[in-house]
């Protein structure tokens, strides 16, 4: 499953990777074919391409809870973020105008890894890694924002309120957090 979400996370035309050395980034041939079931890397590291030409170091990284969900994060580092935008705090839209476009590349790359492997539920934000469990998944938790759940999700939990429909079984709820 991990290695299937992976997959593909990483064929999103808005990356360059997976390469399993940070070091490798810069030298153009990516690890793509390393990355199997036999050989695995819990941390990848590769390159998001925005629209406007902007180019930022990215990683993913993998967890897998003995009891638990299994987690596939994307990540751009801070650092990377700060060298391209001036970054001000509470990281939200609002504050941070190339937020916008960042999460549209994001709800993009949702769209990709559900294609090849329909997950239960992506969480977008700072830190959200683990913060929420499909299992135990709230309305209000919903509402606040920051989630992509399948249709059957949130039909089986009768949200009244709808999200915008970002693939055919795929629905997105904004974040509204401030």
């Amino acid at each position: 499953m991990l290695t299937d979400c992976i997959h593909g996370l990483w064929s999103n035309n808005h990356l360059f990777g997976p390469y399993i050395e940070k070091e490798n980034v810069s030298k153009g041939s990516n690890d793509f074919g390393l990355v199997s079931g036999e050989v695995f890397s819990n941390h990848l590291y590769g390159i998001l391409a925005l629209a406007d030409s902007t180019l930022l170091g990215c990683l993913s990284l993998t967890v897998r809870e003995e009891e638990g969900s299994d987690w596939l994060d994307f990540c751009i580092p801070l650092g990377m973020l700060e060298k391209k935008y001036a970054v001000s705090y509470p990281l939200i839209p609002e504050n941070n105008s190339f937020l916008r476009e960042l999460e549209t590349v994001f709800f993009e790359i949702s769209k990709t890894v559900y294609s090849i492997y329909p997950f239960d539920m992506a969480l977008i934000g700072e830190e959200v890694s683990g913060m929420l469990y499909v299992d135990s998944l709230t309305e209000d938790d919903v509402l606040n924002g920051g989630v992509i759940l399948p249709e059957k999700t949130v039909t089986k939990m009768r949200v009244l309120h709808a999200g915008t429909r970002i693939a055919p079984d795929l629905l997105l709820f904004p974040n509204r957090k401030n």
